[in-house]
């Protein structure tokens, strides 16, 4: 036979579903705080760069990868072996986890390994992805990146079109990367277009200047800075953008009117292409480093 709890139980059970009750509506009311998203937004709170601080000194085999065909592993059997030194100092480098500023040169074998400049300088050929590693399975005969024996220090900063040719930048620094891409920056890119039929300059340098609706990425302005006469017929139009929006030069040309034949990048910012063969890379000059340290110098460390 059931026997109902003392009352002393029953108004205990009552008082916890009350206080269940209280504390759900509480909850919906006002939810508590995720810790995993307040320590997100606390890291994404980066502390602002003080170009008076020294860089923050590396590890050797990073380093050494940075600067060399070797792998991280490859490095450290190479100190291991005893087979690198400090330059101009000659003493061994006690272990792959050992620290030093960028601007240390080293020994391997001998052989000096100096510091290499953040920027290089590619002249991509046509009908070559912009990416490193095997091409997608969609386009399985494309050229890559990988094509090209290009240090495996730097990443390419931005894309040039498959079928564009011309100036590809790499960098070595992920925050001197995203500024040279940032629309905020409004780094200039000059491309050369050569394209077919008569130009009528002053109307399509206020066209351009204006802004040409794309379907796919929106309205974009550009500069006209010149038009050359092309000895194939039609005309070369020197133009230069502060975007880099996928074919954004190829869209706006044809919405003009002046459909795209051929399109090479001449210069990004103060770094030109100038005569480097296709298919060839060099380092930024001392000068074209100049330009990266005078327009970001205050806002990326490593410059």
């Amino acid at each position: 036979m059931y026997r109902p709890p003392p009352l002393s139980r029953l108004s205990r059970l009552l008082a916890t579903q009350r206080d269940v009750r209280r504390k759900t509506l509480a909850d919906v009311l006002n939810p508590p705080k995720d810790p995993s998203k307040e320590g997100r937004a606390k890291r994404r709170k980066a502390k602002p760069f003080d170009p008076s601080k020294p860089p923050q000194p590396l590890r050797a085999d990073r380093l050494l990868a940075n600067r060399t065909p070797h792998s991280r592993k490859e490095i450290r059997k190479l100190i291991a072996a005893r087979r690198v030194k400090l330059h101009p100092e000659e003493t061994l480098v006690p272990g792959s986890s050992s620290k030093y500023p960028p601007s240390t040169s080293f020994l391997v074998d001998g052989s000096l390994v100096a510091p290499v400049p953040p920027l290089l300088l590619f002249h991509k050929p046509p009908n070559v992805l912009s990416i490193l590693g095997p091409p997608p399975a969609a386009t399985p005969a494309h050229p890559t990146l990988d094509s090209f024996e290009l240090p495996a220090s730097h990443h390419h900063v931005g894309r040039l079109d498959y079928d564009t040719s011309g100036l590809l930048l790499f960098s070595a620094l992920g925050p001197l990367t995203h500024k040279l891409l940032s629309p905020g920056a409004g780094v200039e890119k000059v491309y050369r277009a050569r394209v077919g039929g008569e130009v009528a300059e002053e109307a399509l340098r206020a066209r351009l200047g204006g802004g040409i609706e794309t379907k796919a990425t929106g309205v974009h302005e550009a500069r006209l800075i010149e038009v050359e006469e092309s000895a194939g017929g039609g005309a070369v139009l020197v133009v230069g953008v502060r975007e880099g929006k996928h074919r954004m030069v190829r869209r706006m040309l044809a919405n003009a009117g002046h459909p795209v034949e051929e399109l090479e990048r001449v210069s990004f910012g103060g770094v030109e292409l100038g005569d480097l063969a296709e298919g060839e890379f060099r380092f930024a000059s001392e000068e074209e480093m100049g330009w990266a340290k005078e327009r970001f110098g205050g806002e990326v460390a490593g410059l």
